[in-house]
């Protein structure tokens, strides 16, 4: 079946992927491209991510704003919070 212009195929899905890193989205743009690309590829992408640092919740809330795949965010900031005085 051809597409028109600007028609988009159904996405299909192959399969769940997790990724799982130990530091914010926002800093982690390697992150953010795997769940990108593996998303467009047709997999039912989750990333499970952390919040430590105040400062990094911004680009991470720039992120989350923009991703088609799910976020969950593990929030240690209270247990770290010496580490940004």
């Amino acid at each position: 079946m051809k597409l028109g212009v600007g028609e988009q195929a159904a996405p299909r899905h192959f399969g769940r992927i997790c990724i799982i890193t130990s530091g914010a989205i926002g800093s982690n743009p390697r992150v953010v491209k795997e769940g990108d690309t593996l998303q467009r590829a047709g997999f039912d992408v989750t990333v499970i991510s952390t919040r430590t640092l105040e400062r990094v919740d911004l680009r991470d809330a720039s992120l989350l704003a923009s991703i088609t795949w799910r976020s969950e965010r593990v929030d240690f900031r209270k247990q770290f919070s010496w580490r940004s005085r």
